[in-house]
């Protein structure tokens, strides 16, 4: 998967308007919590939340808690209709709070399926975990594999323990100019992760419908029934 690619420091040119909404995670939802993104979590105790006090520069970003270190956490926003002719640049920043894993941690995973909802491949962000001090800044090249009719965006906390937080994502179309441009700045590169073709982020956490409780100014995810 020669065409992605990740950055771990520094900051980046003024954003153009992203094709995710509310891709700051500023906004807040009544039902979903943060306007544009959905929730979704294998452990009875994470907290998936809109976090006013841990940001990037910004009014909010979206934060998962872990308390198991087997779960699976995620935020998610699906986006159709784009071109699947063009080349795509998502970036934003991630920030791992004491986050403990093996073989997790935080990171974004990019999922693409078919028209009849079947996963063709993933990419994924190299996982942030520890205490960090600063955030770390990703950035990451698409192009639509064949038959490509969805893409979905994932901000995930897998198989770990702490908070993450993610904050600022931008998805545009990519401009060669720019990110040639920026390469100079960005020395410390890394190949994005690139998981078994048609594994899913979800791995065999099976999602279901979810209760949103507004408990002292946070969201608690609760599983419902089966």
């Amino acid at each position: 998967i020669d065409d992605a690619s990740m950055r771990i420091t520094g900051d980046y040119q003024p954003k153009p308007d992203s094709l995710l909404e509310n891709s700051g995670f500023d906004s807040p939802d009544d039902d979903t919590v943060i306007k544009g993104w959905n929730a979704y979590t294998d452990d009875l105790f994470s907290v998936l939340d809109r976090n006013t006090e841990k940001t990037k520069d910004s009014i909010a970003s979206a934060s998962i808690f872990n308390s198991d270190n087997k779960a699976v956490s995620y935020w998610e926003q699906a986006l159709e209709n784009l071109d699947n002719k063009k080349d795509y640049l998502l970036s934003g920043y991630i920030f791992s709070d004491m986050i403990v894993s093996d073989d997790g941690g935080a990171a974004v995973f990019v999922e693409f399926y078919d028209r009849e909802g079947n996963l063709i491949r993933t990419f994924r962000t190299a996982y942030v975990k520890g205490e960090q001090t600063d955030w770390t800044a990703f950035e990451m090249k698409l192009s639509f594999p064949e038959n490509c009719y969805k893409m979905v965006v994932k901000a995930a906390l897998v198989k770990s323990v702490g908070t993450a937080y993610f904050d600022e994502f931008t998805l545009a179309e990519y401009d060669e100019t720019v990110h040639t441009a920026e390469q100079g700045v960005f020395e410390n590169m890394f190949s994005i992760e690139t998981e078994d073709e048609g594994t899913s982020v979800s791995g065999e956490a099976k999602v279901i419908p979810v209760f949103v409780w507004f408990i002292a100014g946070g969201v608690v995810i609760l599983l419902a029934a089966a």
